[in-house]
């Protein structure tokens, strides 16, 4: 057995963004992304080798500061055969993570170990099925081959997706429907396809209706008209609520042009924080709020430089409409540097770090065409999550509570739904090439 580290690997220090400069300047943001199949999560908790190469990965992504053996003593006692070495034979320095090329490299690797693995759970079962026919059953069922996912064309797909999901029109498919028939679907290629067609839309400026966004409309319908019977929201606050009803009715009208729901999709979570910061004295929601600090709303706002704490009118008035442009002028520059200064007081993200809500609208700018966002209220898991990240769509998660335990934190309303923008940081979804996105498809269909 060898080790997993060289002696001579004492830490990894890695390139991190420069945090100085405060115009919005999108040559920032690195164009390679390298943590899509990190999300292809090898779940399988009962093989010691899965675990091992999940933790390897973890160690291995780029990350945004340095990271020391002696930090990480779990890993140190990790060991991998010499067949498995000569997989991962890959120098993980600052220089080889900051390359283009050897990103592309390491994704490669990554995925050859998907393979690799798979093909020893296979043995493994395979060998259990013989030894033990009374639990696996007839062991002829082991000479059984299993069959890779079918690849479908492009306009056998769309049909197909039409017909699994009752219509032609995206709004109105419902998204917990969609992720199972489409993002679960590992019996074919159908989920790339549909992303495809989806993209060419968005890049053509023809974009199709957000997926499942009439519940999603509704659902937020739902929760305000909940809020706007509460004695505690300021009249102000209360106006605003009303005005955003208004905005997602004329939504309906226009049929959920995309850029409008993306809109109201990053003011919804807000509306809900200010809301709950009003209602911070209510004793059912006191604890909840004191424990996932939306009670520091109006401290954030005063560190931010505002004289008081916005109200919801305030937050629909944002220009939320620069996020869908770049090339801004000085003038525009400032209005994203409020915008972003709005988002830390209210979610609590650092305004300038290295996740932070500036990083964050960079990013949109820049990679909103690239990708289809899927906002909604529907709960997902890690297999899906998985076999999502290597298509197009991006979760964007919203709650109907004022916080939610996730990622090992109490995340407000408001923090939960910003930060899946925050993971798009490090996700270039869409980025990912048909074959790496087949590689996952295969790992799902015959490894889990």
């Amino acid at each position: 057995m060898s080790t997993l580290f060289p002696s001579s690997l004492s830490g990894i220090p890695i390139t991190s963004l420069s945090q100085s400069d405060d115009r919005f300047d999108l040559e920032e943001i690195p164009a390679e992304g390298t943590d899509k199949y990190h999300w292809a999560r090898l779940e399988n908790e009962n093989l010691a080798k899965m675990s091992k190469i999940r933790k390897f990965f973890q160690f291995c992504r780029p990350q945004r500061n340095t990271v020391s053996r002696e930090q990480i003593p779990t890993l140190k006692s990790i060991e991998f055969t010499n067949e498995e070495l000569l997989m991962f034979d890959y120098e993980v320095t600052s220089e080889s993570m900051s390359s283009p090329s050897h990103k592309r490299e390491f994704r490669e690797r990554e995925l050859m170990m998907l393979e690799a693995e798979h093909k020893l759970m296979v043995e493994e079962f395979e060998r259990e099925k013989r030894c033990f026919p009374d639990i696996h059953g007839p062991s002829e069922l082991s000479l059984t081959p299993i069959q890779p996912p079918k690849k479908l064309s492009a306009g056998t797909a769309f049909a197909t997706a039409v017909e699994l999901m009752g219509g032609e029109n995206p709004a109105l498919w419902e998204p917990e429907k969609f992720v199972k028939k489409i993002i679960e679907r590992t019996e074919d290629d159908l989920s790339w396809h549909i992303g495809q067609v989806f993209l060419e839309k968005v890049k053509a400026g023809e974009p199709l209706p957000i997926i499942g966004f009439k519940r999603t409309c509704n659902e937020m319908k739902s929760e305000i008209s909940r809020f706007l019977k509460l004695k505690e929201v300021s009249d102000k606050n209360k106006e605003g609520l009303r005005q955003f009803l208004l905005q997602l009715s004329e939504l309906e009208k226009n049929g959920y042009s995309y850029q409008d729901s993306l809109k109201a999709c990053l003011v919804f979570p807000l509306l809900q924080a200010l809301v709950y910061n009003d209602c911070k004295d209510k004793s059912c929601w006191k604890k909840d709020i004191k424990a996932c600090a939306i009670h520091r709303i109006d401290k954030r706002y005063r560190e931010q430089g505002f004289t008081e704490t916005a109200s919801t009118l305030d937050i629909i008035e944002l220009p939320f409409d620069l996020l869908f442009s770049e090339n801004h002028t000085a003038d525009e520059q400032s209005l994203l540097d409020v915008i972003a200064r709005h988002l830390s007081a209210i979610t609590g993200i650092p305004k300038t770090f290295d996740y932070s809500t500036k990083l964050l609208i960079k990013d949109f700018i820049r990679h909103w065409q690239k990708k289809i966002y899927c906002p909604s209220f529907a709960p997902l898991n890690d297999v899906n999550l998985s076999l999502g990240a290597h298509t197009p769509f991006v979760p964007w998660g919203f709650i109907k509570t004022v916080k939610i335990d996730h990622d090992n934190g109490n995340m407000s309303c408001a923090f939960f739904s910003y930060h899946d923008l925050l993971h798009e940081i490090d996700i270039e979804s869409g980025a990912c090439q048909y074959s790496q996105y087949f590689a996952v498809l295969k790992f799902y269909k015959c490894g889990l």
